[in-house]
């Protein structure tokens, strides 16, 4: 038997090579198509994921669009039952006015009856007793002022404290002064004060002063000048207002957000340092006005 070399012991045929590359062909696509199938279940999951998130976005979105449409329907409903107090609270501040000249007018004639003598203590009991009346109804059309705007407390020395920082500048702020300057000029106050702040304070008189037609329309020019500029130090504010003489209502108007005392290295406050402001206001009213002598009336804007 003839013997076989190295070189014929490991000689392949033709058909040989080709079976073996047929068969590596075929496990390249087995695995070309395995990958593929990994890949395309992989962009089948972020395209279910982007629609996902795509549905949750648009969901948001119809969200916020229905609450916006029912805060302007509300904004609207508010300006015109603001329109329509302002033209009752007129009404009142007319009828005010006539029982003002008809009490001091009441009250010339009783005085000089006293004076003359000429009217027994009867009459001049009758013409006190309507003195007493026109009064009575004169503090009505007073509180019905008061009511008609939804403000609460005694309403006779009054602090009207206002939020001119950067987060007021939006484009209602002018409409927040004008309901300001109607409330300045027509509530049935004694005295008044105005108080706008940022980061800083700004008064219209260092202390409380009578509501006269001209300290009001004076007051009203002060408030013409308000700017949105800088931050909030809402406990500045009312530690200012309370230290008023007399005070009995505030009337504060603002976003509620107090950016200051903290962060106190004069940085952008976050969520906590506005948590702390809004924890010391609470904390500094719950000392300073224990007994609730003082009602403050939030008002929001912003």
């Amino acid at each position: 038997m003839k013997k076989r070399t190295p070189l014929q012991t490991f000689s392949l045929s033709f058909l040989d090579i080709l079976a073996c590359a047929l068969g590596g062909v075929l496990v390249l696509l087995l695995l070309s198509f395995a990958d593929g199938s990994r890949i395309t279940r992989s962009y089948q999951t972020t395209i279910a994921e982007m629609q996902a998130r795509i549905a949750a976005t648009v969901g948001r979105l119809e969200t916020t669009t229905t609450e916006l449409d029912a805060v302007s329907r509300e904004s609207e409903a508010n300006e015109r039952a603001l329109a329509e107090a302002v033209a009752h609270n007129r009404q009142l501040q007319k009828a005010l006015e006539e029982l003002h000249a008809e009490t001091e007018a009441a009250e010339a004639a009783l005085n000089e009856a006293k004076s003359a003598g000429n009217s027994t203590e009867a009459a001049l009991a009758r013409a006190q007793s309507e003195i007493d009346a026109l009064r009575k109804a004169s503090d009505t059309l007073r509180q019905a002022q008061a009511n008609l705007v939804g403000l609460r407390g005694p309403l006779r020395n009054v602090a009207f404290v206002f939020d001119t920082s950067g987060s007021m500048a939006t484009p209602r702020f002018d409409d927040y002064k004008a309901t300001l300057k109607s409330w300045v000029t027509h509530l049935p106050m004694r005295r008044l004060a105005v108080i706008d702040f940022d980061n800083n304070i700004r008064v219209f008189r260092p202390n409380l002063v009578d509501a006269t037609p001209e300290n009001r329309a004076a007051a009203c020019e002060f408030i013409d000048g308000f700017s949105a500029r800088g931050m909030t130090d809402t406990l500045g504010a009312l530690q200012r207002a309370f230290a008023m003489e007399g005070l009995d209502t505030i009337v504060l108007l603002s976003d509620g957000e107090p950016t200051l005392p903290h962060p106190r290295d004069g940085g952008r406050p976050s969520a906590a340092d506005i948590a702390k402001n809004i924890a010391l206001v609470e904390q500094w009213l719950q000392q300073r006005n224990a007994s609730g002598e003082v009602v403050i009336n939030c008002v929001a804007m912003g």
